[in-house]
C-alpha cells in the first residue's frame, strides 16, 4: 500500500484519502451553519481511525498542555461568568478534536508528498467559505470594496470581512512556494496550486482593502526569499517582477486607498491601531487574573492570546502561549533537522510562522473560530510528524 501511495499522484491521494478530505470539507465549510456538523465530522473521522486501529497520539505532552490549556479556559471563564457553558464546551471539545484530526493526517499522510498535498488542501477547504462570495462581491460592485462590508448575501456586519480575512491568510501564505524547489512533477503540480490559491486570496483580501492581507503576502514572499539558502537566477527576475508589482499598485487608484487608511491610531507602524489595544489588554489581564471586562462587553484586543485570556484568565493566556511558542519551535527543528525533503520542512515552518503572526491580529477564538480550529490541526500535524521522524532518525 504505503509504495503504491509514495509513487501515486493528486487523483490517486484523492481516492485512496477522499474520505478523510470529504468530511474535512464538511466540517469547516459547514461550521457556520451549524458547530454540530462540525463536531459530527471530526468525531466520525477520528472514529474510523480508532476503529480500524490505526490512531494514536504520540506527542501526549503537547495535546495534554492544549487540553489543560483549554480547562484553565473553561474554568477561569464560567466561574468569572465572561464565558457561557454552552461556549465553553464547544470550544473545549472542537479544539481538542481538532488536534487529534491533526494526528489523523500526520498519520495518513506519512509520505512527504503526500502531506505537501494535503495541507494544501486543508487550507483550500479554509479559504472556501470566503473565496466565492468574495468573487461574486467583485462582480457584483466592482473590484474594491472601500466601505469594507459585504454587501451580497445580506452580510452587511464589520467583523464578518476582517474575519474572512484572516481565514484567507493560510492560502496567502502559498506565496512562499515561490521560491520552494520542486523535485517531481507531482511536487511541482502542488507548488503551483499553493501559488493559484495564494493570489486568488491575495485578490480578495484586496478587495477589502485589507493591510492585514498585503502584510501576510509580504512577509510569506520575503521569508521565502530569505530561507531559499542558495544563489539562484529565477530569483533575481521574480523580485524584478515584484519590484514592477509594487511600483505599479502605489500608482493605482486601490493604492491610494490603502494609503488613506494610514492615519494617526491606526497605521502600519502600530499594527492598524492594535499595539495599544494589546497593551491595554496585557495590562488587564495582570490585574485581573481571572478575566476581566473594559469600556464595552464585545472590546478586544485584536491579540488571540491576550483575547483568550481576557475570557479564559491569566492562567490560560501562559499556557496557550506556551503551547504556540512550542509549535514554532518544533517546526524550526523540523527544518533544521533534515529529516524530510527541503520543500516540505521549509513550508511547514513558513506556515507555522505566517500561522503565529495572523493570530496576532484578531480574537479568531470568537470571530474566526475555523481559523483556530485549523490551528490546532495543524499544531496536531507539526507535533506528529516531528515526533514520528525523529523516532524514525533514532532507529
Amino acid at each position: 500500500m504505503q509504495s503504491r501511495l509514495s509513487s501515486g499522484t493528486g487523483s490517486d491521494l484523492l481516492k485512496d484519502n477522499g474520505w478523510i478530505f470529504f468530511w474535512l470539507f464538511i466540517g469547516i465549510v459547514f461550521n457556520s451553519i451549524s458547530s454540530y456538523v462540525t463536531l459530527f465530522s471530526f468525531t466520525l473521522l477520528i472514529a474510523r481511525e480508532i476503529f480500524r486501529n490505526r490512531f494514536s497520539i504520540n506527542t501526549r505532552g503537547a495535546f495534554f498542555l492544549l487540553v489543560c490549556t483549554l480547562s484553565l479556559f473553561c474554568w477561569s471563564g464560567v466561574s468569572s461568568g465572561l464565558v457561557t457553558n454552552h461556549n465553553a464546551m464547544w470550544l473545549f471539545f472542537l479544539s481538542t478534536l481538532s488536534y487529534m484530526v491533526g494526528a489523523v493526517l500526520a498519520k495518513r499522510f506519512d509520505n512527504p508528498p503526500h502531506l505537501y498535498y494535503a495541507i494544501f488542501i486543508l487550507f483550500l477547504i479554509l479559504a472556501l467559505p470566503n473565496i466565492p462570495i468574495t468573487l461574486y462581491d467583485i462582480y457584483s460592485n466592482g473590484l474594491v470594496n472601500p466601505e469594507r462590508q459585504l454587501s451580497v448575501l445580506g452580510d452587511g456586519e464589520q467583523h464578518s470581512t476582517t474575519g474572512r480575512t484572516v481565514e484567507l491568510c493560510m492560502a496567502i501564505a502559498g506565496i512562499c512556494m515561490v521560491f520552494i524547489t520542486s523535485k517531481n512533477q507531482f511536487q511541482l503540480r502542488t507548488r503551483r496550486l499553493y501559488i493559484i490559491l495564494a493570489l486568488i486570496a491575495e485578490l480578495c483580501t484586496l478587495h477589502y482593502v485589507s493591510r492585514t492581507g498585503i502584510s501576510v503576502f509580504l512577509i510569506a514572499f520575503i521569508l521565502g526569499f530569505l530561507i531559499k539558502g542558495r544563489n539562484d537566477s529565477k530569483i533575481l527576475y521574480i523580485l524584478l517582477f515584484g519590484l514592477l508589482v509594487y511600483y505599479f499598485f502605489e500608482a493605482t487608484t486601490l493604492g491610494d486607498l490603502f494609503r488613506s487608511r494610514e492615519i494617526e491610531g491606526s497605521s502600519v507602524a502600530d499594527a492598524g491601531g492594535r499595539t495599544d489595544r494589546w497593551l491595554i489588554g496585557f495590562l488587564m489581564m495582570i490585574n485581573n487574573p481571572h478575566g476581566y471586562t473594559y469600556g464595552i462587553d464585545y472590546w478586544y484586543a485584536h491579540n488571540f492570546w491576550l483575547d483568550f485570556g481576557r475570557e479564559g484568565g491569566l492562567y490560560a493566556f501562559i499556557a496557550l502561549s506556551f503551547f504556540s511558542v512550542i509549535i514554532l519551535w518544533k517546526s524550526y527543528i523540523i527544518a533544521k533537522n533534515k529529516t524530510i525533503p527541503d520543500y516540505l520542512s521549509k513550508s511547514l515552518f513558513l506556515f507555522s510562522i505566517c500561522i503565529f503572526i495572523t493570530l496576532f491580529t484578531e480574537a479568531v477564538h470568537n470571530g474566526a473560530q475555523m481559523l483556530m480550529y485549523v490551528y490546532f490541526i495543524f499544531s496536531g500535524i507539526i507535533m506528529e510528524y516531528e515526533k514520528r521522524n525523529r523516532i524514525k532518525t533514532i532507529h
